[in-house]
């Protein structure tokens, strides 16, 4: 149980630093350029993989989903607030004025996710503000991915696991 909590405060620590690479890096070097979408998309889901195989995995897997919920609980309780706050005043020009810039600033890469599915209207109205709520937890399934991609080099390194 010390592990998990550790791991979900060092989780924390990547999704900030993530967050920030993200916001500062690639907002000044892609912005309006036609391969953004992707590179501000993937990359940043990439970074979250590369964090998760980082941890060691622990015995149950249960455990490792568990040693990154904080992150998705950070999230989560920020869109709460903004939702409260704010449900039908998604203004993304003018996000910096409004109940919603904690949230998307917390969510750093994966706000791009976000500007996507807005930009191209794959989202319609004021279903955004349900749907951006998926987003708190996209980082806790990242790591979790990572996590599980270690443990089964592990395995593979261990020989418990055939060779395809």
């Amino acid at each position: 149980m010390k592990k998990v909590i550790q791991n979900n405060f060092i989780s924390l620590g990547y999704h900030l630093l993530i967050g920030i690479i993200s916001f500062t890096l690639f907002v000044r070097l892609f912005i309006n350029k036609p391969y953004t979408d992707l590179l501000l998309i993937m990359v940043p889901m990439l970074f979250y993989i590369i964090a998760g195989i980082t941890f060691k995995p622990a015995k149950l897997i249960i455990n490792d989903l568990f040693s990154f919920t904080l992150v998705g609980i950070i999230g989560a309780l920020l869109w709460t607030y903004a939702f409260l706050k704010s449900p039908y005043d998604l203004d993304r020009h003018n996000v910096l004025y409004g109940a919603w810039w904690p949230y998307l600033f917390y969510l750093g890469g994966v706000t791009f996710i976000d500007s996507f599915m807005n930009r191209n209207n794959y989202i319609y109205g004021n279903m955004i503000a349900y749907v951006s709520l998926i987003y708190s937890i996209i980082p806790t399934i990242l790591f979790f991915i990572g996590i599980e991609i270690r443990r089964i080099f592990n395995k593979i390194k261990r020989g418990l696991v055939k060779k395809v």
